[in-house]
């Protein structure tokens, strides 16, 4: 019996905690706020009743004012009158709009207008401040530019579609942006300001530009309000189209003119507005205006870089190559959500040729004499980044070698998992070094051992991993490069070459076994071409992509570290 009381109090405890539970959530989740309220009247008396009006239909509703949040402006021919006493309604003493005093309406600050200049410089300040916040934060560059663009951005373009903002002021913001990412190190300061913009798979930062997010705001916002049928809105319509013929700020005026610049052409003809592209003059389906607005300024970002003869040059080169795999080539842009900011902002330097090399002292800053482009390392030839980052025979037994193996063995632990002879896989950035030889009953592989040739003699004996898989009766040979971007179709064919006689005295060796070779290029820079897609693949399957995309981190984090040992010596 004192049990089952026990279990009654209790069980009644937990019935009375639960209702106590159920009815705070009812209270928390019925709590309704009504903000941002106007109320106009032509007179204070005929406000009262508006007023009153008002607060009962409200109070129907269960929702209450809040005096010290309310304000009253009361204007005479165009011009605020200050009332000190106040405005009484009913029992309620509300008080006046001070005298240069604002009040915010959906977030934009007015008085007689809205304070477009005013808004602009307390939103942009807000945007600023975030962006330090964010650049001078401990988070990868992946991360600080989405918090870039989804939580400073925000600021600036939740007002955008009722402002008229001018366009000087929003490049300033830009360039002010720029700035911050440039002083946190994220950045070149001669860095193109295309790239800052561009996506992360073309090579860029990914950032969204200020200008560029008002530009397309206001292409969507006319659009919008064109195809919008509520009877209301055609005041709003009539508003735009009078400004037009007053030579007065329009929304549809600026929508039309940022369409132009981009391609397109404006046709605002209620309740079927039209976007045609200029190129091939389509009209672009409503639903994917967005995405060919976005193509567009991405394609004028491709041009301005195009343009640059230093700076844009290897880029250029990158998107009009037609073996190299694109996706691939910026995936540490893409997929690396954990790299550094010094690291992009470093890879991105090499691209633009920023490197301080002589030959950039010479014929960029012509702060060097012409003829002084001799390499400080090895003295033979003139020192620019394609040298120093894959020809210079100083380097050659050292750092070279060290990010030859640093990606090969990526590729060489899977290899050993794939054939059962080790079960665990280093990360790519491991230091732990592979042994010569790994042996068992149905596998074997070598790491950098010569092929000793049995019917004759092999000059060119020494790929960099053989395995041999005895129950497949396959023979696979290994050759890993990384030469410059210009030259991975000539490393292919001369490996290809190369080897030639020692996949002969392989296949006297292993009768009856398929004898492959697989050269995996990828150059100093990450790229590599779709033949080693289609080689990792028949290696490893589907895992051949993923396994690339770490190949390519340890080869960019030593052709990083070959970059910082020259600014070293400058």
């Amino acid at each position: 019996m004192p049990l089952k009381v026990k279990l009654t109090l209790m069980s009644l405890c937990m019935i009375i905690i639960i209702i106590i539970i159920i009815i705070i959530i009812i209270i928390v989740t019925n709590l309704l706020y009504i903000d941002d309220l106007k109320v106009f009247a032509a007179s204070q008396a005929k406000l009262n009743i508006v007023l009153k009006m008002t607060k009962e239909a409200m109070e129907d509703i269960g929702l209450q004012w809040n005096p010290k949040k309310c304000n009253v402006l009361n204007v005479r021919r165009g011009v605020p009158v200050d009332i000190p006493e106040g405005f009484k309604s009913g029992e309620t003493l509300i008080d006046s709009l001070k005298e240069d005093t604002t009040y915010r309406f959906l977030g934009a600050p007015e008085r007689l207008l809205q304070e477009e200049k005013l808004a602009l410089q307390c939103t942009s300040k807000t945007y600023l401040q975030r962006l330090s916040v964010i650049w001078s934060s401990p988070l990868s560059d992946t991360n600080r530019v989405q918090a870039s663009n989804q939580l400073a951005m925000p600021v600036l373009s939740y007002l955008m579609w009722s402002q008229h903002w001018c366009l000087t002021d929003l490049r300033d913001i830009d360039r002010q942006a720029r700035k911050i990412v440039c002083e946190s190190g994220g950045k070149h300061p001669l860095g193109l300001k295309a790239t800052v913009y561009l996506p992360r798979a073309l090579g860029g930062r990914g950032m969204r530009s200020v200008e560029e997010e008002y530009k397309m705001t206001k292409i969507k916002s006319a659009i919008k309000l064109y195809s919008n049928e509520d009877p209301t809105m055609r005041l709003v319509r009539a508003f735009e189209e009078n400004a037009i013929h007053q030579g007065h700020q329009s929304l549809v005026k600026e929508a039309r003119e940022f369409a132009e610049e981009l391609g397109f052409t404006l046709d605002l003809s209620f309740p079927h507005p039209k976007c045609r592209d200029n190129t091939d003059g389509a009209d672009v389906p409503t639903d994917k205006i967005k995405r060919h607005l976005k193509k567009a300024a991405i394609e004028q970002r491709k041009t301005e870089v195009k343009e640059k003869k230093w700076q844009g040059k290897l880029l250029a080169a990158r998107w009009e190559e037609d073996q190299l795999n694109q996706r691939g080539c910026f995936a540490w842009l893409k997929n690396w959500d954990t790299a550094p900011t010094h690291t992009i902002a470093g890879m991105l330097e090499l691209y633009e040729q920023l490197t301080p090399t002589k030959v950039y002292y010479a014929r960029k800053t012509q702060t060097n004499r012409p003829n002084d482009t001799l390499c400080r390392l090895c003295g033979k030839t003139a020192e620019s980044i394609p040298h120093v980052l894959a020809s210079c025979s100083a380097l050659a037994q050292n750092k070279y070698l060290a990010r030859h193996n640093a990606a090969l063995k990526v590729l060489f632990w899977e290899m050993l998992r794939e054939l059962q002879l080790s079960d665990t896989v280093p990360p790519w950035y491991s230091p732990a070094v592979p042994k010569p030889i790994y042996e068992s009953p149905k596998a074997q592989a070598y790491w950098d051992i010569p092929v000793f040739a049995v019917s004759e003699q092999v000059k060119q004996n020494r790929v960099d991993a053989r395995f041999i898989d005895h129950e497949k009766k396959k023979v696979l040979a290994v050759e890993m490069s990384c030469p410059w971007t210009e030259n991975r179709e000539k490393k292919q064919e001369e490996k290809t070459i190369k080897y030639g006689p020692l996949r002969w005295e392989l296949k006297q060796q292993f009768p009856g076994y398929d004898i492959r070779q697989y050269n995996i290029i990828i150059d100093v820079l990450g790229g590599w071409s779709t033949e080693v897609d289609e080689a990792m693949r028949e290696l490893f399957g589907a895992r051949g992509g993923e396994i690339l995309l770490r190949m390519q981190r340890a080869v960019i984090s030593h052709t990083l570290n070959i970059a910082r040992t020259l600014k070293v010596m400058s």
